[in-house]
């Protein structure tokens, strides 16, 4: 099976890093690892919202998580259902016997006893051999049974494909989480995370409206986000017809660079692009694409902004309102996003309400982020160039690089 393109560490979501990909599973397709058969869940089985936890029992970050997910059950007990996943991080060396007797545990007392080691885990954070058989004694286990497989290292097979399902989804740290198929690096603060759960039942109320029944909405939502993976991984992305440009739109390698705001580093990259742009001349062009991160609540709607400047006031005005963001503050609201973007010469104020009020460029924004995720694509600023993904923040030199190597591939 294909190798993912390079996995990136996230740069805005203050989870704990690392890429971590299993020798003994094969990836699954997309399509498979959104599924959550067969894991271990609590919560109705017909949420309308399912949250898939990938978890790393030594992870300090996780450990906090587990109080706030417990907080989300508590405040929305019919209509959130909690799926955990392995993902014991390679630099934990305590992490992955603790994984093998928690499934040593859930095969003895299923999901129930699952949970209560689960939780006594988290709530002790020791990790140490005793520790841990006493917590799987308390759960209702057979500490004996439990020790044995951790010792035989039994249930490895469970566990690597727990990492292979988070491989191909994009995981690179603890914690992660799928909402409803959305990815959120690292755990958002609990007023935060619980909107977004409110914004993804909101979805799945009006699924239940029109007709869909409610034990099949959560899947519905989430397998239409994750969406097909390209008929041809190894392509270079295509650029939309109406994309924020820098350089001639004729040159023959495309450098996207997936951005939102707020950014750690976004602002970086303008300077970094122009450059590249002056460096190569007429062999490369920059593509601005939308990628609105769910741990910044107010992203979409400053992309969907910068979307109606654009088609007003064409790519200099585009990179003006880019401009006014820098040092604006991290959520905006409608009239906060027309007031800035007023200031540039020839942009409709009244046109741009209007636009934000009806989110007339919600699909197209969305579209952007499919685009990102289907590349692997979890942080920003993140480049794309020909079919390369750069990491995230990549330099300068990087970038160059990158072009130079595009290039060449092309003979020119």
């Amino acid at each position: 099976m294909r190798a993912l393109p390079a996995l990136l560490l996230v740069a805005c979501a203050g989870s704990q890093g690392a890429s971590t990909t299993p020798d003994e599973a094969p990836l699954p397709s997309r399509e498979e690892a959104l599924r959550t058969t067969g894991a271990a869940s609590r919560g109705p089985a017909d949420a309308l919202v399912t949250l898939v936890e990938f978890s790393d029992f030594e992870c300090p970050y996780c450990a906090e998580a587990a109080g706030l997910v417990e907080a989300l059950r508590e405040r929305y007990p019919e209509d959130l259902r909690v799926v955990f996943r392995h993902f014991p991080l390679s630099f934990h060396e305590a992490a992955r016997p603790v994984h093998e007797a928690a499934v040593a545990v859930r095969e003895q007392g299923g999901d129930p006893a699952f949970w209560r080691f689960h939780d006594r885990i988290y709530a002790t954070r020791d990790l140490e051999l005793g520790a841990v058989l006493d917590a799987a004694e308390a759960a209702g286990a057979s500490r004996a049974t439990v020790r044995e497989a951790v010792a035989a290292e039994r249930h490895a097979g469970t566990i690597d494909e727990d990492l292979a399902v988070g491989v191909r989804l994009g995981v690179t740290g603890t914690p992660t989480f799928i909402l409803n198929g959305r990815l959120l690096f690292g755990a958002p603060a609990l007023e935060e995370f619980a909107a977004l759960v409110e914004a993804a039942r909101d979805e799945a109320r009006a699924l239940v409206a029109s007709g869909v029944p409610r034990g099949e909405v959560s899947a519905r939502v989430t397998e239409a986000i994750g969406g097909p993976l390209p008929d041809d991984p190894d392509a270079p992305p295509p650029a939309p017809e109406r994309a924020p440009r820098q350089g001639p739109s004729t040159a023959p390698i495309v450098v996207h660079v997936f951005a939102d705001h707020p950014c750690i580093g976004c602002a970086r990259t303008r300077p970094d692009l122009e450059r590249l742009v002056r460096a190569f001349g007429g062999d490369v062009q920059v593509v601005h694409r939308f990628l609105p991160l769910e741990i910044h609540p107010g992203a979409a709607l400053v992309a969907e902004a910068g979307v109606e400047v654009h088609a007003q006031v064409g790519d200099a005005g585009f990179r003006a309102f880019q401009a006014s963001l820098d040092g604006a503050p991290a959520l905006l609201d409608t009239a906060q996003l027309v007031a800035l973007a007023s200031a540039i010469e020839g942009v409709d104020a009244d046109a741009l309400r209007l636009a934000l009020g009806d989110r007339r460029h919600r699909e197209r924004v969305a579209a952007d982020a499919r685009a990102g995720r289907r590349l692997g694509i979890r942080a920003t600023p993140t480049y794309v160039v020909g079919t390369r993904v750069l990491p995230a923040r990549a330099t300068f030199p990087e970038l160059e690089a990158a072009a130079d190597d595009a290039i060449d591939a092309l003979g020119l």
